[in-house]
């Protein structure tokens, strides 16, 4: 009998012991560096790029609103004439998705803006659209997208070599010689009260167009031979010393035509849409700028 109670007490003996072993050995599982954020249920973390930019420019700043590494929402702008943008942030482990978004007014009826994301410098989101854009990424599949991503090679060791001279602008076209589009740029920023920068310079024949607004506003200008100075519905232009004519169109749309020594005419046409601006006073503007290098020629 007695032999088996020392038996039974034996037995209990071994059963606590590997009771107590199982709870170290638990423990010391749970506690492993090697284990940490690879709980089920709770994502990695990871280095988000936002990045706004746009094409064109806008009338007010851009107006950017985007996820911070917790969760929360944080706001920032950027010029109109300057639309680029980019900030990083650092994810927590619990967060769930990120999202960047954008807004600009703008008088360029093309104006675009493109948001992005990129994750682990891999981009996982695109969006563009007018006026305004939004990309935003679901980080729980970010394992299997980040998977799928092409990588970029490792760039090699290579010898450096001078980099080549930038090429000159090209000159602007020779009609185009009387008003740069620095200056109109400063004109017409000035009289809309926000950068407004010409975006494109071209000419056909005589006349030199400046597009300020890619599908809206523009200058177009030029020297016209044997032409008209006063027409119906023109009204005298008292502040120019030259005899000059302004064609009113509405507010958006005007011409003025000013006689030049020689019989030759100088014509200044403006159109704009959206930007608030007088379109005489552009006019007006256009011709004093021109006027020095227009005398100068005759």
């Amino acid at each position: 009998m007695r032999g088996k109670w020392q038996l039974a007490a034996a037995v209990i003996a071994v059963v606590a012991f590997a009771l107590v072993m199982v709870r170290v050995v638990g423990v010391a599982r749970d506690d492993d560096p090697a284990r940490l954020g690879t709980v089920e249920g709770e994502s990695a973390r990871y280095e988000v790029a936002y990045r706004v930019w746009g094409s064109g420019t806008a009338n007010e700043p851009v107006e950017i609103s985007y996820t911070t590494g917790d969760g929360g929402t944080r706001k920032a702008a950027v010029p109109g004439y300057a639309p680029v943008w980019e900030q990083s942030v650092t994810t927590e482990r619990d967060l769930q998705n990120v999202l960047v978004t954008a807004t600009g007014t703008s008088s360029d009826l093309a104006f675009t803006l493109t948001c992005t994301v990129e994750i682990d410098g891999v981009e996982l989101a695109r969006q563009s659209g007018l006026f305004a854009c939004n990309a935003w990424f679901e980080l729980s599949e970010a394992p299997a997208a980040l998977a799928r991503a092409t990588r970029p090679p490792t760039p090699t060791t290579v010898t450096a070599t001078a980099a080549p001279e930038p090429p000159s602008p090209p000159a602007p076209p020779p009609a185009c010689r009387y008003v740069t589009a620095a200056e109109l740029t400063e004109l017409v920023s000035r009289a809309a009260d926000t950068v407004k920068p010409v975006l494109s310079v071209s000419a056909k024949g005589n006349r030199c167009t400046e597009v300020v607004d890619r599908e809206a506003s523009r200058v177009t200008f030029g020297v016209e031979h044997d032409s008209w100075v006063r027409g119906l519905g023109t009204v005298r232009i008292p502040e120019l010393k030259e005899r000059a004519y302004y064609l009113s169109l509405g507010a958006l749309l005007g011409q003025l035509r000013v006689a030049l020594p020689g019989g030759d005419v100088f014509v200044v046409e403006v159109f704009f849409v959206g930007l608030r601006v007088d379109v005489r006073r552009i006019a007006v503007e256009t011709y004093r700028i021109a006027r020095p290098r227009l005398l100068r020629e005759r």
